[in-house]
C-alpha cells in the first residue's frame, strides 16, 4: 500500500525542479555546447551540474535572506541547511572531475582537444582551485599545495553568495566563485568555438 508520502512524492519533486534560477540554468544550458565537439556526453554532465548549480544559487539567496532575519532555530531549516551543504560539496566533487577531466595530459592529446589547447592555462587554474577545497572534502587531508589549510574545512555562509567552507582562520573558499568562473569559461570558450 502507498502511503501519503510516497503519492505526494512526484508533486514535491516537480515543486522542487522548479525552484531554480531560471537565468542561470540557460546560461549553463547554452555553454554546455562548448565542448560537445571532444565528447557528447559532456552537453548533460555539464547541463547536470548547472541545473544543480542554479539551484544551489536559488537556495543560498533564501537562505542568506533567513539568516540576515535571524530565522537560524528552526529545525526544519536546520535540517535543510545541512541538505543544501551536502548537495553544494556534491556540486564541488562533479565540477573538479570535469575539470580534471579536460586536464588530463592523455585526453589532452586526442585530436578534437586541439582547438581547446589555448584555454588549458584557464582550465589548469580552476582545477587547482577546485583542487584546493576538494581534497580536504573528500580525503579529509589538505590539498598537497596547501598543506596549512585544514584538514576538515568548515562549511558556512557567505552573506553575498552563500555557501563557503573556511580552510585558513581567514581564508574561505566561496562555492559560487568557483561556479561562476567555471561558467564563464564555458562561455567562452563556446563563444570563441563555436565556428570552428
Amino acid at each position: 500500500m502507498i502511503d501519503q508520502k510516497e503519492e505526494m512524492a512526484p508533486l514535491f519533486a516537480l515543486a522542487y525542479m522548479s525552484l531554480i534560477d531560471e537565468d542561470r540554468l540557460n546560461r549553463w544550458v547554452k555553454a554546455s555546447f562548448a565542448l560537445g565537439k571532444v565528447e557528447p556526453f559532456f552537453i548533460s554532465t555539464f547541463q547536470s551540474l548547472g541545473r544543480l548549480d542554479s539551484r544551489l544559487v536559488f537556495f543560498d539567496k533564501i537562505i542568506i535572506k533567513n539568516l540576515m532575519k535571524g530565522d537560524k532555530g528552526d529545525l526544519d531549516f536546520n535540517a535543510y541547511t545541512i541538505e543544501h551543504l551536502s548537495q553544494a560539496t556534491l556540486w564541488l566533487f562533479g565540477a573538479y572531475e570535469i575539470i580534471r577531466v579536460l586536464n588530463d595530459k592523455d585526453f589532452k592529446k586526442k585530436p578534437e582537444m586541439a582547438i581547446y589547447n589555448k584555454y588549458q592555462p584557464e582550465i589548469y587554474s580552476l582545477k587547482l582551485k577546485l583542487a584546493r577545497i576538494r581534497m580536504p572534502l573528500a580525503k579529509f587531508a589538505p590539498a598537497d599545495k596547501h598543506k596549512g589549510d585544514a584538514h576538515v574545512p568548515t562549511p558556512t555562509f557567505n552573506i553575498t553568495h552563500g555557501v563557503a567552507w573556511q580552510i585558513t582562520e581567514t581564508e574561505w573558499i566561496i562555492r559560487k566563485e568557483l561556479s561562476d568562473e567555471m561558467l564563464e569559461l564555458l562561455e567562452k570558450i563556446f563563444k570563441e568555438t563555436k565556428t570552428e
